[in-house]
């Protein structure tokens, strides 16, 4: 069940560009305004006002943050927990043995990382 949301924090007009999750339990209520000629979700906390988050990019970094999230292309995003196999030949990672996504060249040692990581795990 979804508990958070991605959102960006809002001080004033000043938005933050980094995304960060929100506890759904927090919001009071929320409106929806235009921001830069865009209808936005806005929601209101004790806390202060967060805009919901729409930008693909900066929803693949809040999700890289947690364990096993990483990006492997441009609008790619793979979680590396859920059983792999990579082909560096290729550039692909074969994910459940049915989905291949691709790893771009500048990827490549991010994703190298995030596999060493889950493997000493193990």
């Amino acid at each position: 069940m979804l508990r958070s949301i991605p959102v960006l924090k809002r001080n004033g007009k000043k938005i933050s560009e980094v995304a960060e999750w929100l506890d759904i339990d927090t919001i009071i209520c929320s409106k929806n305004e235009k921001i830069n000629y865009t209808n936005r979700t806005v929601y209101i906390t004790s806390d202060g006002e967060y805009v919901h988050c729409i930008a693909t990019d900066q929803i693949h970094e809040l999700l890289s943050e947690q364990s096993g999230f990483v990006i492997t292309d441009r609008g790619t995003l793979g979680n590396l927990n859920k059983g792999h196999e990579y082909d560096e030949k290729n550039n692909n990672i074969i994910m459940c043995e049915k989905h291949i996504i691709t790893v771009s060249t500048p990827r490549k040692s991010k994703v190298k990382e995030v596999i060493k990581k889950i493997l000493s795990r193990k």
